[in-house]
């Protein structure tokens, strides 16, 4: 005979449908949780990696500016070194005599107001407030000024150009410049010491070049308000040796362009139908002796007289704005000459070898101010480098 069950109240009960649902949506809830607490940490790290990128980039690049800036750039006759900011520098054209190094700044276009997308401009009643463009990507802007202080403004600049010579000490290896010695160029002296073996040439001095090109395609983010992106630009370093005398080599039967191709990291021009002549520090003072860089961005920079393209280091990327002024006297100022001026169509120009006037003032010292983009977080830093001339 079976026993009827009967309901003990001591026994366990399961859980319920509701209790199931609820504690099915509160793990959903954690998990949710978590993953963005997840999501937002690797955002984070990666933002961190990124500001680590391009600080590590950066502290590079003034690495290198600040040898070649805060070396010798000028020497005398009688191998006594020479300021850009001694008041005879700007009292005559540096070339000629035997007189060695130079140093050459350009800002490519007069500065503008951008006025484009609803922008107000500050009035143009004079050479103090540049006239008005409608381009944001015009390569030399007024972006604003401070309201408190008129006289703080900000600028973008993408064609201003550095170009310099460089001498270092020689004494070691770090404070050389060294290349490939062309084959034809065996006599050239060496600095010997730092090059036992004879297989590269050893100098002192160099030509160097700093300038922007466009980087292809590549813009930052459109803004909130519409405003279109602005180009983005690779900032380059071009190095040349210079030779202690001045050496003339028969090409034949490879033609100057050729090998001048062959050795793009050796200072020389073509002087004769099919002989290059090695350029020295005194002789690079003749401007026709130099890197061209008075041509379009795509072309920098060029052999000397022509606008054929070559290699060049990259220095940085990502790069908004590179504005170049000097300081001189006498309040010292950051100056410009006319570049806010109306009337002034075509670069400024300073340049040691230039004669005394107007358009060579006495600089004490230089103002690169760079302005880089990081497309990760969509911000910009900004670098300020001061040196004395």
């Amino acid at each position: 005979m079976r026993r009827p069950l009967r309901y003990s109240p001591t026994a366990r009960r399961g859980f319920t449908l509701v209790e199931l649902l609820v504690s099915v949506a509160l793990c959903i809830m954690i998990m949710a949780i978590l993953a963005t607490a997840f999501s937002i940490a690797l955002d984070t790290l990666s933002l961190l990696k990124s500001i680590a990128t391009l600080t590590k980039e950066q502290q590079a690049a003034n690495t290198i500016m600040t040898r070649d800036f805060e070396a010798q750039h000028l020497e005398g006759p009688a191998g006594e070194t020479v300021r850009v900011s001694d008041s005879f520098v700007a009292t005559q054209a540096w070339s000629g005599n035997d007189l060695k190094g130079f140093l050459r700044v350009r800002q490519g276009t007069p500065a503008r107001q951008n006025t484009s997308s609803g922008i107000t401009a500050l009035p143009a009643s004079n050479f103090a407030n540049p006239q008005y463009i409608a381009n944001p990507n015009h390569p030399y802007l007024l972006e604003g000024q401070d309201s408190s202080d008129p006289l703080i403004r900000s600028y973008r600049a993408t064609d201003h150009s550095v170009h310099l010579t460089v001498k270092l000490s020689g004494k070691t290896q770090q404070d050389s410049f060294a290349t490939t010695r062309p084959a034809t160029m065996s006599n050239l002296p060496s600095l010997v010491d730092q090059n036992p073996l004879g297989t590269q040439f050893v100098t002192k001095w160099a030509e160097v070049a700093y300038f922007l090109k466009p980087t292809t395609g590549l813009q930052t983010t459109v803004t909130d308000n519409g405003l279109p992106g602005l180009t983005l630009y690779t900032l380059y370093r071009r190095q040349r040796v210079l030779a202690p005398i001045d050496a003339t080599v028969t090409t034949s039967p490879v033609t100057p362009v050729n090998y001048m191709n062959a050795n793009a990291d050796f200072a020389m021009i073509q002087s004769a139908a099919t002989t290059v002549t090695a350029v020295t520090p005194a002789t690079i003072t003749t401007a026709a002796n130099r890197l061209n860089l008075d041509q379009a961005a795509n072309n920098l920079p060029s052999y000397p007289n022509t606008t054929a393209e070559f290699g060049s280091d990259v220095l940085l990327t990502n790069v908004v704005s590179m504005q170049i002024r000097l300081i001189v006297d006498p309040v010292p100022t950051l100056f410009a000459s006319d570049a806010t001026n109306p009337a002034q169509v075509g670069p400024w120009v300073y340049d040691t070898t230039n004669p005394a006037g107007v358009a060579k003032p006495r600089p004490r010292g230089i103002q690169i101010k760079l302005r880089i983009y990081d497309p990760k977080n969509r911000q910009t830093r900004q670098m300020n480098l001061t040196f004395a001339l």
